[in-house]
C-alpha cells in the first residue's frame, strides 16, 4: 500500500493564511500571492518578473526543505533587481530616501530581516533598499515600525524638541530653548509668511526670528514704555538696592535689562576673568529682576489700561524670539566653523576608523552638516501652525 505524501507545514500555512482582521499587510508577500486568484498584469516586463518571483506551493513541495530559503533568496534578488525597470520613478525616489535617511533605511532592513530573513537578504542583494523606500511612501514597512508617540506628551512639545535638535546650538538642547520654540515658532512662521520668507534654511529662520522680535520690541517701546518712561513708582521692602525706594518705569526697565546681561554673561566670562557668579549672587539678582518685572507690568497697566498679564506676555514674547534667533545663529556658526576646518584639512591627525569613514561619506552624500540642518529645520518648523504674536494696544482715556 502506497504511503500517503507527507504534509508540508509551509504549504498548509500558506493555504490557511488569512489577512489581518484590521486590514494590516502580511509580512510574507509569497503567501499573499498563493491566496490570490490570477489577475491581469500591468505590463509585459511586470509579468516576466512575476513569473520568476512568484513561488507556488507545488514548487515549494518539490524543493527540499533545506534548499527552500535559497529559492526564496533567489526570488527576492530577482524581484529586487527588477525594481529599476518595473518602477523607475519609485526607484529614483528610493535612492534619494536611502541617501537622505540612512538610519531609516537601516531600520527598514533590520525589520524586514526579522520578518523573513531569507527573503530580506535576497531583497538586499537585488536592491531592496529602494523598494522598501517605496513601501515607506505607501505606508508599508516603515509605518508599521514608526517611532512611539506618547499620548501624554503634547504634540507642540514633541515638535519643539525635534526642532531644537535641528537648531542644535553649542550649549545643546536645553529646557529654555524648547520652551522658547514651543511658544515662539508659530509667531516666527506667521512673520515669515507675511514677509515672503520660505524658511528653507537656518539663516532664513534667523531672519524671521529676529524680524518678529524687532517688531515686538518696537511695538512695546513705542506704545507702552516710552510714553510712560518718566512715571515714578514706589519700590517697597528694599526690592532693589541699586534703585532705592523710588524709580521711574524707564529706570526699572533698564535695571531689568542690566540684570539679564549680568546673568547671561557670568558663565561666558568666568573662565577668563575668574569672576564666576555664585549661586547665591545669581539667585539674588533673579529675585530682584522678578520683583521689578511685576512692578513694571503693574505700573504700565495702570497707565495704559492693558492687563499686566498681557504686557508680560508681549515683553516675554519678543525676548523668547530673540533667544530663538540667537540659538539659530550660534548653531549655524558652529556648523560653518566645523565645515570650514574640515575643508581646509584641519583634524586630529589620527587615522579615522571604518565607522568614522562611513559616517563622513554618508554625511557628504546627504549634502554636508549645513544642508542636513537646513532640511531638518525646514521640515520641522513647518509642523507649527502660523499664529500672530500678541500685540495689545493701550486703551484710550487711561
Amino acid at each position: 500500500m502506497a504511503q500517503a505524501a507527507q504534509t508540508d507545514p509551509w504549504v498548509e500555512a500558506a493555504k490557511n493564511f488569512k489577512p489581518d482582521a484590521q486590514g494590516g499587510t502580511a509580512s510574507n508577500e509569497d503567501w499573499k500571492i498563493w491566496q490570490q486568484n490570477d489577475q491581469p498584469q500591468g505590463n509585459a516586463v511586470q509579468r516576466e518578473f512575476d513569473t520568476l518571483t512568484t513561488r507556488t506551493p507545488e514548487q515549494d513541495a518539490n524543493t527540499p526543505a533545506m534548499l527552500r530559503p535559497l529559492a526564496h533568496f533567489g526570488a527576492g534578488a530577482i524581484q529586487g533587481a527588477g525594481q529599476p525597470f518595473v518602477h523607475p520613478i519609485k526607484t529614483i525616489e528610493g535612492i534619494g530616501h536611502t541617501i537622505a535617511h540612512p538610519i531609516d533605511t537601516a531600520q527598514s532592513v533590520w525589520a524586514s530581516a526579522k520578518e523573513d530573513p531569507a527573503k530580506a537578504v535576497g531583497n538586499l542583494v537585488g536592491g531592496a533598499a529602494t523598494g522598501m523606500a517605496g513601501e515607506a511612501a505607501g505606508g508599508g514597512i516603515l509605518s508599521r515600525f514608526a517611532p512611539y508617540r506618547s499620548p501624554l506628551v503634547p504634540a507642540a512639545e514633541a515638535n519643539a524638541e525635534r526642532l531644537a535638535q535641528a537648531v542644535l546650538p553649542p550649549e545643546g538642547v536645553t529646557p529654555n530653548l524648547v520652551k522658547s520654540i514651543s511658544r515662539e515658532a508659530p509667531h516666527v512662521r506667521e512673520y515669515a509668511m507675511r514677509t515672503s520668507n520660505p524658511l528653507k534654511t537656518v539663516p532664513e529662520g534667523m531672519k524671521a526670528a529676529e524680524g518678529v522680535a524687532q517688531e515686538g520690541l518696537a511695538h512695546y517701546r513705542q506704545n507702552f514704555l516710552e510714553p510712560n518712561a518718566g512715571e515714578r513708582i514706589t519700590l517697597e521692602n528694599g526690592v532693589s538696592k541699586e534703585l532705592g525706594n523710588t524709580a521711574t518705569l524707564g529706570d526699572v526697565e533698564k535695571r531689568i535689562s542690566d540684570i539679564n546681561d549680568l546673568v547671561r554673561g557670568a558663565t561666558r566670562t568666568a573662565k577668563s576673568s575668574g569672576a564666576e557668579m555664585t549661586a547665591l549672587e545669581r539667585q539674588g539678582l533673579e529675585n530682584e529682576a522678578g520683583a521689578l518685572r511685576q512692578k513694571l507690568y503693574q505700573g504700565l497697566s495702570e497707565k495704559t489700561g492693558v492687563a499686566p498679564e498681557e504686557i508680560q506676555a508681549m515683553r516675554e514674547g519678543y525676548g523668547g524670539q530673540f533667544s530663538l534667533k540667537n540659538a539659530l545663529e550660534s548653531g549655524h556658526m558652529q556648523r560653518l566653523t566645523r565645515t570650514g576646518l574640515s575643508s581646509q584639512g584641519a583634524g586630529t591627525g589620527i587615522y579615522p576608523s571604518k565607522a568614522g569613514i562611513i559616517d563622513k561619506v554618508m554625511t557628504t552624500l546627504r549634502g554636508g552638516p549645513e544642508a542636513i540642518a537646513n532640511r531638518q529645520f525646514s521640515s520641522r518648523i513647518a509642523k507649527f501652525d502660523p499664529e500672530a504674536a500678541l500685540r495689545p494696544m493701550p486703551k484710550p482715556n487711561q
